[in-house]
């Protein structure tokens, strides 16, 4: 039998966000955080995103942006022209400012909480 589009895209919805929750409850340090949390979450409060840096918010975007670019200017055809060397060193430079925009500190293991 076949799975109509509204199935498929549901599905993912419902099981993306079953997972999302249920990683709730494994990051909170208690139930009473866990909850606000959780109300946050499903009744789609800010209360935490205006503390977010700002290029986070531009980010994804900017992704499907890139993307939509790949696709319809098809660069990965011009990718696979480019010399080896020039491919490498761009590959190495986009890791780089990735890793650049890592946040610093420690954080410890989401499963050593328990």
């Amino acid at each position: 039998e076949k799975i109509s589009l509204f199935e498929r895209i549901s599905g993912w919805f419902f099981t993306i966000n079953f997972v999302c929750i249920g990683w709730i409850f494994f990051r909170a340090t208690n139930f009473e955080t866990a909850f606000i949390i959780l109300k946050r979450y499903l009744f789609l409060d800010a209360g935490g995103t205006s503390n977010l840096p700002a290029w986070l918010i531009i980010f994804p975007p900017m992704l499907l942006l890139l993307q939509l670019a790949f696709r319809k200017l098809r660069w990965n055809e011009k990718l696979i022209q480019l010399p080896e060397t020039i491919f490498v060193i761009g590959y190495g430079v986009i890791w780089a400012l990735a890793l650049a925009l890592l946040p610093l500190g420690n954080r410890p293991f989401i499963y050593f909480q328990f």
